[in-house]
């Protein structure tokens, strides 16, 4: 059998509302070459049962169906059974244009790179949709202007799976899989480990990817997070972004704040926002041991935050946890 150009991945969990619309999506794309990966993560509305009714529609359309274990497991299972030279991926809530794989495939070539492309978000009631990344099409970036080419287009601060184009090879090649010990920026680690290993980058101003943002939402990947789980996700991200300053060459200073700020720090001081008594300690322990990286590169939206790992410097654990009450909901 004919390898396919692109394995496209859909983990689904209870959205037997959207499912349809999603993989009739896919089925309307102008390229033919792909595969649709449908990993039903032990639904329970029926969404399993579309799954295997739109496989047994057409043969690309393959499903696989294991017992809930969250949207890492189902991502690696469906990575494990990937046949296409690239992978993509799509939320099963989402939806995409006719044009998602081909303006991808466009700009894609060697097994060291990356395609991102642009996100158009959608809204539930008369919010008018917008564009989230404005890229300018065409645009490719490597090592000789990585500095640049990362500031100005803030490439690593979309952590979003979807909407991009990878490298099959180079993902097995890394062995590149999404931590299922993790339940909360899983996806956005996934993206900064490849883009450790990748020599080109390319965009695509085409935002045919709809993300769809609900008042109400029940897809794997959107829930609420222990404090513990913020934890371990902080210090992932803060390896990786260690890594990724180097690998780039990053100078801008402000940036790099921005980055350990977004993606490490910032996490911290939302398990303090969330802790329970039992995990305070924890919390402060885990703030204490990135005292260097606050002190030289926090930068929160709000200014009053910076007074959280201050108090966790001086031993003040408890007082954190009475601001969290007061606070925590409105931050």
């Amino acid at each position: 059998m004919t390898a396919p150009a692109v394995s496209i991945i859909v983990p689904v969990y209870n959205v037997a509302e959207y499912l349809p619309r999603c993989i009739e999506s896919v089925l309307r794309q102008d390229e033919a070459g792909w595969e649709l990966i449908l990993v039903n993560d032990g639904s329970t509305d029926g969404s399993g049962a579309l799954c295997d009714a739109y496989a047994g529609r057409d043969s690309r359309i393959v499903s696989l169906h294991q017992p809930n274990k969250g949207v890492s497991s189902a991502r690696n299972a469906a990575l494990d059974a990937a046949r296409g030279k690239y992978i993509c991926f799509i939320d099963s809530d989402d939806w995409v244009e006719e044009r998602y794989l081909s303006s991808m495939l466009l700009l894609a070539g060697g097994e060291d790179k990356v395609v991102y492309a642009d996100v158009t978000l959608d809204y539930e009631g008369k919010r008018r949709s917008g564009t989230a990344f404005h890229y300018l099409q065409g645009s490719e970036s490597t090592q000789a202007d990585w500095n640049t080419f990362m500031v100005r287009y803030r490439i690593p601060e979309n952590g979003f799976p979807v909407a991009k184009l990878f490298s099959r090879k180079l993902v097995e090649t890394y062995r590149l899989r999404f931590n299922a010990d993790l339940s909360y920026h899983e996806d956005h680690l996934f993206v900064l480990n490849y883009l450790l290993h990748v020599e080109q980058i390319a965009l695509s101003a085409e935002p045919c990817y709809h993300y769809m943002h609900r008042g109400t939402n029940t897809s794997l990947s959107k829930k609420r997070h222990p404090a513990k789980n913020m934890i371990l996700a902080a210090k992932e991200l803060e390896v990786a972004v260690r890594a990724l300053i180097s690998r780039f060459g990053l100078k801008d200073q402000a940036y790099i704040s921005r980055l350990y700020t977004l993606l490490g720090l910032n996490q911290l001081v939302r398990a303090a926002l969330c802790a329970n008594a039992e995990e305070i300690r924890r919390v402060g322990d885990a703030v204490r041991a990135c005292e260097t990286l606050f002190r030289l590169y926090y930068s929160p939206n709000h200014r009053y935050l910076r007074f959280i790992p201050f108090l966790f410097f001086i031993g003040s654990d408890r007082v954190v946890l009475w601001i969290s009450k007061l606070a925590g909901k409105y931050i």
